[in-house]
């Protein structure tokens, strides 16, 4: 490897120093999500009802129907109260909504963790207190609800045995870097990837065309830190893809002969197919676009096209094989596209060659889920039940301030572990008898009362003396004083330096001491190149996390 990627990195490694809150959806590479697309034609997917569904390739019995070798052409449900789904070549991951892990499958290198390699053709339970996990054919890994990292198979990365035990057996799950708790794996054939909870990039493994992005192509056995300031990671074939804090996605491996290539900017997240020979990235506007060289992508990008070019809009998340394209829209349905091969696009004519089709609706009523960047937090936050079960949903819907209320309150109980009404008595305060705000009397009385307990609270104020704008989108900046308000309603000192900021000059003087205080208990950031963004909008997946790390903030987590 040549000395310019080690430049070409510590420039990245020094780009962006300010972090942004707030950037899941599997093939190998990725970490578990709502939807997957396996190399094989193999297509799962939940619904609303939180249903997995799978068709498609069943070779290894990976439906999980209970037999395998035959094509499953019609979608086939798998079991219910699943969050969030993962595949390899043949083996299915599924995390439930009590954080329970379930695998079935072909089980080659023991990558179900049982000690077994024999196959196992419907569900059995792994381990609990998972959050996510991402597998490879031969390895996989998983991090717990408590952020320890996990490791499984007889086909890993080569660790050094004092990371990975000298008599431990790979077969079962074993923990490595125990000194640190992580929020993203990325399980692939060149390297394994994991970030850290102060989103520091670590890898492992044989780095095949220098896929680690550490300047040269050795293997490495011991998880060496490849970068600061990463949101997501994912890898496919002899490719990295990397999506930075600030939007920008990076490639590095036998696409770009080993250089570090910006490739986009304002992303969400990027991946690759497991032979590393088509890209794909979903923007912030939830544009999805593709490039690379796999012709079972002609009718949506043309062969050999260097450059990204536009598949379609309004999708939040997509996963690929080697074969076939499949989005979850923003609309609540699934579509799919490519070759249908093994019976990767429904409702197709299923046979081992066929034609190559352009995007097609398939399926209605999918999931909801956090973002890629926002997974981790946001279900640690649901798991503590910082989030009422009517709001886990539409995570990338601007929050308002009426829900920011309800989230402040419940925060404050969780906190205390005691009802609002109890907490505000135990302050010398009382709720108003009659609401000064004449605009929340159609809201539902869980909302006004949440609204007349962060008023009594001083977390929120009217915009006059009797409205309150109940459903108003709040911005950053309004964000970070409801966020030091309820630390302040909290005892906490909330007394800080204002940061600075390249865009400090369109930060309201009112809102300056409340970012200081939450940037400095790191509650909330910056978006990337030094700027604040305050008259930006806030995601409910960023209020979400933002009040969970208040929350740990208070309670000494």
């Amino acid at each position: 490897m040549k000395k310019r990627i080690i430049s070409a990195l510590f420039v990245m490694t020094m780009m962006v120093t300010m972090v942004m809150e707030g950037l899941p959806v599997h093939a190998q590479g990725q970490a578990s999500n709502i939807i997957s697309a396996t190399e094989r034609g193999t297509t799962f997917y939940i619904k609303k009802d939180n249903s997995l569904w799978g068709y498609g390739d069943n070779y290894f019995g990976q439906i999980g129907n209970g037999s395998k070798g035959d094509f499953v052409e019609q979608p086939y449900k798998i079991m219910d109260d699943v969050k969030s789904v993962a595949t390899n070549l043949g083996n299915t991951f599924a995390v439930k909504h009590d954080n329970t892990l379930w695998g079935w499958g072909s089980n080659a290198n023991s990558v179900l963790g049982n000690d077994s390699t024999r196959e196992t053709l419907t569900p059995i339970k792994i381990m609990d207190d998972v959050n996510m996990i991402s597998a490879y054919s031969g390895y996989a890994m998983l991090i717990q609800r408590d952020g320890s990292l996990w490791i499984s198979g007889t086909n890993m990365p080569n660790l050094s045995s004092n990371i990975l035990g000298e008599d431990a057996n790979k077969r079962v799950y074993t923990q490595i870097m125990v000194d640190r708790k992580f929020k993203y794996v990325s399980a692939t054939h060149h390297g394994a990837f994991v970030i850290n909870e102060n989103n520091e990039l670590w890898g492992f493994g044989r780095n095949s065309h220098g896929v680690l992005g550490l300047g040269h192509d050795e293997e490495v056995t011991i998880p060496t830190k490849i970068m600061d300031d990463v949101e997501y990671v994912a890898g496919g074939g002899a490719n990295t893809v990397i999506v930075r804090k600030d939007g920008s996605l990076w490639v590095i491996g036998q696409d770009t002969n080993g250089e570090v290539t910006r490739k986009m900017d304002n992303v969400l997240y990027g991946f690759t197919t497991s032979n590393g020979k088509s890209f794909f990235a979903v923007k912030r506007d939830n544009t999805l676009w593709g490039w690379g060289s796999e012709r079972y992508f002609d009718q949506m990008m043309s062969d050999y096209n260097s450059e990204p070019r536009l598949i379609m809009s309004g999708v939040y998340f997509a996963s690929a094989g080697v074969r076939h394209l499949i989005a979850a829209k923003t609309d609540g349905t699934l579509w799919n596209g490519g070759e249908n091969y093994n019976g990767g696009i429904l409702g197709k004519e299923t046979k081992k060659t066929s034609p190559r089709y352009p995007m097609e609706k398939a399926v209605d009523n999918i999931k909801d889920a956090p973002a890629p960047w926002a997974l981790a937090e946001v279900r640690e936050a649901e798991f503590r039940k910082l989030v009422p079960p009517e709001m886990q949903s539409e995570y990338t819907k601007t929050v308002t301030r009426t829900e920011f209320c309800t989230l402040a309150v419940i925060m404050i109980e969780q906190a205390n572990e005691m009802t609002v009404e109890k907490y505000i008595q135990s302050k010398g305060l009382s709720l108003p008898a009659v609401s000064p705000f004449e605009d929340i009397n159609g809201l539902s009385e869980r909302a006004k009362n949440d609204i007349l307990a962060a008023y009594t609270l001083d977390i929120v104020n009217g915009t006059s003396a009797t409205t309150f704008d109940p459903n108003n989108p709040i911005t950053r900046e309004q964000a970070a004083k409801m966020l030091t308000a309820t630390a302040t309603a909290l005892d906490e000192n909330t007394s800080a330096e204002v940061p600075s900021f390249a865009d400090a000059d369109a930060i309201a003087n009112w809102a300056k001491p409340y970012i200081g205080y939450v940037f400095n208990a790191k509650v909330m950031t910056g978006v990337g190149n030094e700027r604040f963004d305050p008259r930006g909008g806030y995601q409910r997946q960023q209020a979400y996390m933002t009040l969970l790390r208040l929350y740990k903030e208070i309670k000494g987590i």
